[in-house]
C-alpha cells in the first residue's frame, strides 16, 4: 500500500520537484512574516514583505544556483526602483496607470532575455503592483524597502538553505516518475554518448 501510494506521487510530481518548490515559496512567505512581525512591523509591511517574498522565490527559474544567486541579487534593486516609482507616482492618477501598463509591456518583453529577463520583468511589476496595492507614498519608502529587504533576505535563506533545490533533480527526477523498469533505462538514455553502461 505505501509502495502505491508513494509510485503515485513520484508520478505527479517526480522528484517532488513541485512539492519542493511550493515548501520553498511558503517557507520563504512565513520567514519573512516571522521576521518582520517580530520587529513589531505594521500590517501593512507585513503583506509588501510577504508578497516580495513570494515572488523574490517564485519568479526565480535558473537551474544553476549562481544564476540564482545573481537573479535574486539583481531583483533586489530592480524591486526598491519599481517601488520607488509607484510612491512618486502615487498621487498622480494618470502618470502611475500609463507606468504600470508600461511595465506589464517590459515585464512580458522581459521575457526575450530568458529566465533572468523573465523574473526581473515578473519582479519590477509585481513590486509595482504591491506598492499600489499598499498605498506607497515617498514618507512611507524606508520602511517598505526595510520589508522588501528582509523578504529578498529570507527568499535567500530558505533557497540556498533550508530548502535548497538540488542540480541532479533533471532526468533522475524524471526517471523515478515512470514505472520501474523504465526508470533505469531513461537514466541510461540520458547520460552523455561515452558513458552509456
Amino acid at each position: 500500500m505505501r509502495a502505491r501510494l508513494r509510485d503515485r506521487v513520484a508520478a505527479s510530481d517526480p522528484g517532488l520537484l513541485r512539492l519542493t518548490a511550493g515548501l520553498r515559496t511558503a517557507g520563504a512567505i512565513a520567514l519573512a512574516v516571522a521576521v518582520l512581525a517580530l520587529q513589531g512591523t505594521d500590517v501593512t509591511h507585513l503583506v509588501a514583505g510577504a508578497l516580495a517574498a513570494m515572488v523574490a522565490t517564485f519568479a526565480i527559474r535558473e537551474k544553476q544556483r549562481g544564476q540564482q544567486a545573481v537573479t535574486l541579487a539583481l531583483g533586489l534593486p530592480a524591486a526598491l526602483a519599481s517601488m520607488t516609482l509607484a510612491a512618486a507616482l502615487h498621487s498622480r492618477v494618470v502618470a502611475g496607470d500609463l507606468v504600470f501598463v508600461a511595465l506589464i509591456f517590459c515585464a512580458v518583453y522581459g521575457r526575450r532575455f530568458g529566465d533572468r529577463g523573465t523574473a526581473l520583468g515578473l519582479i519590477g511589476f509585481q513590486i509595482y503592483f504591491v506598492s499600489l496595492f499598499v498605498g506607497a507614498t515617498i514618507s512611507a519608502l524606508p520602511a517598505l524597502y526595510g520589508a522588501v529587504a528582509v523578504a529578498f533576505a529570507c527568499s535567500a535563506l530558505v533557497r540556498f538553505v533550508l530548502v535548497p533545490e538540488t542540480p541532479t533533480g533533471g532526468a533522475r527526477a524524471a526517471a523515478r516518475g515512470l514505472p520501474r523498469p523504465a526508470g533505469p533505462v531513461a537514466v541510461r538514455a540520458a547520460r552523455p554518448a561515452g558513458r552509456r553502461s
